[in-house]
């Protein structure tokens, strides 16, 4: 249906036991994709796919496969673990930015000058990335082990405070949260400062 009126609302307010046996449900498209969830899970799911799209070209970049980390896939074969662990990132930046001064907001526009975090602003954002990170795998079951990243027994050797992380996967945060507002400029959103 196309919206929620007339045909809608007599199917909606049948009496429950016709509606069972006639099998017939009211389906109002454009109430349905007009709701404020199906446009934000929207532009999140589109944010968590640029930043799995980064993650991934980083990791292949670094020499990394597939077959070492299963998580270097294309966003239409990763599992739906691993989608909702980037739906997740993209959630919590709104937050990051709010704790260096900062916020979103839509512009469409994506000419400009690219807003560049400040240098101590990039360390205090990775932390914060991987402290939620660490906490989101903790709670999925994850445990530390040295040696390779096993997604079947849960285990990764980067389940460490960030002070004990290799150099290299810092510099990894920090490039992921360098890239961050170039990445959100391409979907139509900037980052701005809040006046002090």
């Amino acid at each position: 249906m196309k919206e929620e009126a007339g045909l809608a609302t007599m199917l909606t307010n049948m009496d429950e036991a016709y509606a069972r046996t006639q099998k017939l449900h009211a389906f109002c498209i454009l109430t349905a994709a007009c709701q404020r969830d199906a446009i934000v899970s929207e532009s999140q799911d589109q944010l968590a796919r640029r930043l799995h799209e980064a993650y991934v070209a980083g990791a292949k970049k670094a020499g990394e496969s597939a077959a070492q980390n299963p998580s270097l896939v294309d966003w239409t074969h990763l599992p739906e673990e691993m989608k909702e662990s980037n739906r997740l990132q993209a959630d919590h930046v709104a937050l990051k930015l709010r704790q260096i001064g900062c916020r979103l907001e839509f512009t469409g526009d994506v000419a400009g000058k690219v807003f560049e975090f400040q240098a101590d602003e990039v360390e205090r954002l990775a932390r914060m990335e991987h402290a939620r990170w660490l906490a989101e795998k903790k709670l999925a079951g994850w445990r530390f082990a040295a040696g390779p990243r096993d997604a079947a027994q849960k285990a990764n050797p980067n389940m460490v405070p960030w002070a004990e992380l290799s150099s290299s996967v810092r510099d990894a945060n920090r490039k992921a949260i360098t890239a961050l507002p170039r990445q959100l400029e391409q979907m139509g959103l900037k980052i701005v400062r809040l006046a002090a």
